[in-house]
């Protein structure tokens, strides 16, 4: 269960260590270097950021965010760009379409997810990619003592993902939000 009580009040509040305040340069460097990615999900998109930036460059982003108080700072950030590109929801009961999306791009929403929900991500994100798809984004790895965030241990990679997907790029984040350095990592998945 998530606790959707929690994360308006820490947007209201402002209590938001995991907001990047931006894009990230990994992200940006996978864009600029892509070109267009299409169709692209962007589950617990916080502030959206990312969701503009894509929309900016001419791919088609929808972002969803368990939070009423999230969806407010989203829209507020994206302005006139696309504002109807959000949908405030429970990612895992949201209604989108399978094998729908070109891409998915994760920061922070997999590792702010408690263990039971965890191992549901892959599945979930494996049916809303088409084949060929890409799962791409910061990926958390090591242990935390106090979680929240629930980083994944490395083992856990190995059937969470590769049983579906394929890792094209692993590599330490270039700029990792301070609260998760030496944890995060730039990573790009294909589906199979």
């Amino acid at each position: 269960m998530i606790d959707e009580a929690f994360w308006n009040e820490s947007y209201r509040s402002g209590h938001t260590p995991w907001d990047f305040g931006g894009v990230p340069a990994d992200f940006r460097s996978f864009l600029v270097e892509g070109g267009k990615l299409g169709r692209v999900l962007i589950p617990g998109c916080g502030s959206a950021y990312e969701v503009r930036e894509l929309l900016e460059k001419g791919n088609e982003a929808i972002g969803v965010d368990l939070s009423h108080e999230a969806v407010i700072q989203a829209r507020s950030i994206l302005g006139d760009v696309g504002g109807e590109a959000l949908c405030q929801a429970d990612f895992f009961e949201a209604p989108l379409p399978e094998a729908s999306f070109d891409a998915v791009y994760e920061r922070t929403f997999l590792c702010a997810l408690p263990p039971d929900l965890a191992m549901k991500y892959p599945k979930r994100i494996q049916s809303l990619l088409r084949p060929g798809g890409l799962l791409m984004g910061y990926f958390l790895y090591g242990e935390e003592k106090d979680p929240p965030p629930y980083p994944m241990p490395p083992e856990k990679e190995q059937t969470a993902f590769l049983e579906a997907f394929d890792l094209l790029v692993s590599r330490p984040s270039s700029d990792p939000l301070p609260i998760f350095a030496g944890m995060e990592f730039w990573q790009v998945w294909k589906r199979r």
